[in-house]
């Protein structure tokens, strides 16, 4: 570019601008100018030329710098670029000193004047200098600085009115040029924040599309990996971690991107580390250079030697579900608050939706465990109807078996021959051994949800129930040729349990079933096992009773162990469910007690662990059975709508001596005693329009006859009539042993009459 051209683009630029008047126009007119020239390239020129007209050898144009409130050289000749830094305040030197006085100034000898500034004279050898102030309406642009360096060398006043002259446009040029740079530097920061803008909506727009992505995943594992996939992906990010809110006040560190493999997955304390403080707070971190800090607990992104460390809480409502942890090499791309600002939305966006996936996840295994629960209603309920069918079959096996034994051993008095006496012992002791069956299986079937809990014989409830399932595990191995033992290692002195008989014996019952089918040996052992911990108990002193299950069978996994006292344990394999312990834990959560657990060992086997509460009320000892007391000729009547158990009955008791006389109803059994009298009735407790109860209140309040009850339903049928008992002097079940009816007779009647 030339002088002149130089020059008059100098002049014209303003007036260009001013044509234009929009930002458009403007950014036309810096091309036409060329974005390339700054104010020196612009101007030296022009200095130049005034240089040569006024016979100097250097000049400066300072312009005043509001911001720095200083003047700053813009253009310059004859001098070095060192003066570029160089910044003169009002008052401070010869330009200084016309600054702040706006009016031209004169210094021959400059040297030596108190106004040369010590740069000028340590860089400079100026012998004469004038400045003017460059003033346009009254507006301060900057002073045009001229100066002469040849010995002797001095201005004169008409050199100064031609600086004053050249003053005046020099000032309009500036402030054009001003204006220029001004719009130009507006133009620039209206494209920095509409390209922030553009940016950011397309931040928000990625937040909201996130939201939206997120949401539709409900498989949690899933879910996981998209957020720290996209949450670095929305932030530029070089690494992001997801940590998860675990028991105990742990993070767990659950998946990461970027390059950061399983190794860098950690677990940490709340309240440590960035990650933990998130974490307690409940709000976010920045901090563009984490490795300064020493002895920090190392997170994912720290472990990953990435400088720029944020992290923000995943909080729904006000509970934290976890931490973001995002980071970047600060070395050229720090974080900032709007990026800070950022991983916030996204962080709140993640919560809703980890929220969201957990309920569905919950949801869908409420409805898996739902539909469980449906199907064992239905079984429990096909149970409950066969327990009732099977309740009036052992009732009807119970009365047939009274009646073989009553004529078996009515059989067994009148024979004479040793060798059908033999024959009739045996077949009436197996038809004892049946109705020994017939009484466990009756309290399998007897429903104790109205009783008390009451101190409990353990070591004869174990007995029972291995006696219960004697026939299924026994035989089941030894069809497949194998042995199985199950033991009870449970000492005599070992102090009653508080609870429900019938319950602690479905316990055992199922513990010993489910140990049984783990076990695939050839020779399995199952060994039960308690023993008193009077250190661990209530209130009442009387500590507990921990009770072991041991077998040989194989392992159990660690999942499997956590969930085997659910009502259900899911299979993430097959996707499907089985049952599990947890009518036990219920049985035994209900009496006070608690699941311990289980410990197992692969191959070896697994141990599991109950406590049980200890009763304080010691058990009634055992009273040693005095031999049966025969007194013959009584008069007895016996009651029962049953006629082979009726007959039965009386015919052995007129074996043995008795006067007896039968009814076959309540009714008819009053009418009978109104007109005989009788030193004992023994009535059957189920018969139809009076019940056994009915009769004997009856009886009572009538004769002071002794009444005695036999009844083939179990003591749940005689504990649940609390009102009528006093009514009863004795309780037999079916069916009675010969000495069991010799004996109750002698005790409750006075001698025959005559």
């Amino acid at each position: 570019m030339t002088n002149r051209s130089s020059e008059s683009l100098l002049i014209g630029s303003g007036a260009l601008v001013a044509d234009h008047g929009s930002i458009d126009a403007f950014a036309e007119t810096i091309a036409h100018l060329g974005r390339q020239a700054n104010l020196q390239r612009l101007v030296a020129p022009v200095l130049a030329r005034v240089c040569g007209r006024l016979a100097a050898d250097m000049a400066v144009l300072y312009v005043w710098d509001a911001a720095s409130g200083a003047l700053a050289p813009r253009a310059w000749v004859g001098i070095e670029d060192w003066i570029a830094d160089l910044r003169i305040r009002r008052d401070v030197g010869l330009v200084g000193t016309v600054a702040s006085t706006r009016s031209g100034q004169i210094v021959n000898g400059y040297r030596a004047s108190s106004l040369a500034l010590p740069e000028e004279l340590s860089h400079l050898q100026v012998e004469a200098a004038l400045a003017e102030p460059l003033l346009h309406d009254d507006r301060f642009e900057g002073v045009l600085w001229v100066a002469r360096t040849a010995t002797g060398a001095v201005f004169a006043e008409a050199e100064q009115a031609t600086v004053q002259g050249l003053a005046g446009p020099f000032a309009i040029a500036v402030g054009k040029i001003r204006l220029v740079m001004e719009l130009e530097q507006e133009l620039q920061e209206n494209q920095e924040a509409e390209s922030v803008l553009a940016r950011r909506n397309r931040q928000l727009e990625s937040v909201r599309d996130l939201g939206a992505e997120l949401v539709r995943e409900i498989d949690p594992k899933t879910l996981l990996h998209s957020i720290v996939e996209r949450v670095a992906e929305l932030l530029d990010a070089g690494g992001c971690a997801l940590y998860l809110m675990e028991e105990h006040q742990d993070l767990i560190a659950r998946d990461a991107q970027g390059g950061l493999s399983d190794r860098y997955l950690v677990r940490l304390r709340v309240g440590e580390g960035l990650v933990g403080q998130a974490a307690q707070d409940g709000r976010g971190h920045l901090d563009n250079d984490h490795h300064r800090v020493a002895n920090l607990p190392a997170g994912v992104i720290h472990r990953s030697n990435l400088g720029c460390v944020m992290v923000e809480p995943l909080v729904f409502r006000t509970r934290v579900l976890g931490v973001l942890e995002v980071g970047r090499d600060g070395a050229d791309h720090p974080f900032s608050e709007d990026d800070q600002r950022l991983l916030s939305l996204g962080a709140a966006q993640a919560a809703l939706a980890l929220e969201y996936a957990n309920v569905c996840a919950d949801l869908t295994q409420a409805t898996e465990q739902l539909t469980v629960l449906h199907e064992d209603g239905m079984r429990l309920e096909r149970l409950r109807t066969l327990g009732e069918l099977s309740a009036g079959i052992v009732f009807g096996l119970n009365q047939s078996l009274t009646t073989v034994i009553m004529q078996a051993e009515q059989l067994g008095m009148q024979s004479r021959d040793p060798q059908v006496r033999e024959s009739i012992r045996i077949l009436s002791q197996e038809a004892s051994n049946g109705a020994g069956i017939v009484r466990r299986l009756r309290m399998l079937l007897c429903d104790r949800r109205n009783q008390d809990l009451e101190p409990c014989n353990l070591q004869q409830l174990v007995l029972e129930a291995i006696a219960v399932t004697s026939p299924q595990w026994r035989d089941n191995a030894q069809l497949c040729a194998r042995e199985i033992r199950v033991e009870s290692d449970i000492p005599d002195t070992l102090s009653a349990v508080f609870g429900h008989p019938e319950d602690i014996r479905m316990v055992i019952t199922r513990m010993i079933l489910f140990s049984v089918g783990n076990i695939v040996a050839r020779v399995g052992l199952v060994t039960i096992s308690a023993r008193h911990e009077a250190e661990i108990g209530g209130d009442d002193g009387a500590g507990s009773v921990l009770v072991t299950i041991r077998d040989n069978g194989m392992g159990i996994s660690e999942y499997t162990r956590e969930k085997l006292f659910d009502v259900t344990i899911p299979d993430p394999v097959r996707g499907d469910s089985k049952m599990g312990l947890g009518i036990v834990r219920e049985m035994v959560e209900g009496m006070g007690g608690r699941i311990l657990g289980v410990n197992s060992v692969p191959d070896t086997g697994n141990v599991y662990s109950l406590r049980l509460k200890a009763s304080e009320v010691p058990l009634r000892p055992d009273v040693p059975k005095r031999a049966a007391e025969h007194v013959p000729g009584r008069r007895v009547l016996i009651v029962d709508d049953h006629p082979d158990v009726l007959e039965s009955t009386a015919n052995l008791l007129r074996a043995i001596g008795h006067e007896v006389q039968t009814a076959n109803s309540g009714q008819a059994a009053l009418d009978l005693l109104k007109q005989t009298t009788v030193d004992i009735v023994i009535t059957d407790l189920g018969m139809p329009g009076m019940l056994g109860w009915e009769l004997a209140r009856s009886v009572k309040a009538s004769w002071p006859t002794p009444v005695v009850l036999l009844t083939g339903w179990g003591d749940e049928m005689v504990h649940s009539n609390h009102n009528n008992i006093e009514f009863v002097d004795a309780v037999l079940h079916k069916p009675p042993q010969v000495k069991e009816l010799k004996q109750i007779i002698a005790d409750l009647t006075a001698p025959a009459h005559a």
